[in-house]
């Protein structure tokens, strides 16, 4: 069995990216994004790029630059990946991303702070938490979901369609907790996992949950229910930076015993058409760390 985020059918789902592929050597599927008319680019899925240890990077960079592809950029997180130093070698653009927050279950007890204990208590004293079924819950969870989209304003890459959360409902690896309140799910947490390495994948919450701090009381059952696992990954803070006064980093923070770097590994496939592009859009490479530079837009902007 393969990570949920490695198989085809997964990345099939994530049509508001691109178009699933999957590249053999690497034993893990991406995405296929257009450029425009002509050209196409490669994107992991959606929130990690899962590669086997022992996985051929060149090979599978030599395949992607035979198929025609413009560039390829990949976020992974700390663990499932060949070593760092395999990766530098591979990518020629390759850097630190975020910090994720991690759990590890062995290394010691979760000692939660004042606040974490306080919110956590405030939550089980009026929600039920417990795992579910997702497939039971779907329409609720879309409706939790499209309040998240509301609250925070969320596009393109976080605006994912009804079938990824069907496929998440079916697919061997991702689990669910849900919060209710009078018979009513408020909040819910997915989760994948593969091989004791647990990684937190959509969390969302209404108005009542948001109310009753039940995101609290749900990553505190996942650290419960994942007590055997090697990691539990509750990821970074939202957008490209760390900071650590942001609200999500604090919650995270408090549910955490370590940190562990993500990293973007990135690399032009076609030197000539990447140079033509940056000069269609405008866009001086030399000015910005951004991979794909040509999807830096005149303004700022990212595509």
């Amino acid at each position: 069995m393969i990570h949920p985020y490695s198989t085809e059918m997964y990345a099939r789902t994530l049509k508001n990216i691109g178009q699933a592929l999957f590249v053999p050597h690497w034993r893990t599927s991406v995405l296929v994004r257009k450029i425009n008319a002509t050209c196409e680019d490669i994107i992991g899925v959606y929130p990690i790029t899962v590669i086997a240890q022992d996985a051929d990077l060149k090979g599978g960079l030599d395949y992607l630059k035979k198929a025609g592809f413009v560039s390829v950029i990949l976020v992974f997180d700390h663990f499932n990946h060949p070593s760092v130093s395999k990766l530098q070698e591979a990518f020629e653009f390759f850097r630190p991303f975020k910090e994720h927050y991690i759990y590890r279950p062995q290394a010691s007890p979760i000692k939660y702070s004042k606040h974490h204990r306080y919110e956590i208590r405030k939550a089980l004293k009026t929600l039920h938490v417990e795992k579910i079924n997702l497939g039971n819950e779907i329409h609720h969870w879309q409706e939790l979901y499209s309040n998240l989209i509301k609250r925070h304003h969320l596009k393109s890459l976080h605006v994912f369609p009804p079938e990824h959360y069907q496929t998440l409902s079916h697919l061997e690896g991702i689990i669910s907790f849900g919060a209710w309140m009078n018979n009513k799910l408020v909040s819910c947490h997915i989760w994948a996992e593969h091989n004791g390495f647990v990684h937190s994948h959509l969390a969302a919450s209404n108005e009542t949950g948001y109310e009753t701090s039940a995101a609290y009381a749900l990553n505190d059952l996942a650290i419960t229910y994942f007590n055997e696992a090697k990691i539990i990954n509750f990821g970074g803070g939202a957008g490209f930076t760390n900071d650590l006064n942001n609200g999500l980093v604090k919650f995270k923070r408090g549910f955490s015993n370590e940190q562990a770097m993500s990293y973007l590994g990135g690399a032009i496939l076609n030197k000539d058409i990447y140079q033509k592009l940056l000069l269609e859009y405008g866009v001086n490479n030399t000015v910005t760390d951004f991979f794909p530079a040509y999807r830096l837009t005149k303004n700022g902007s990212i595509e």
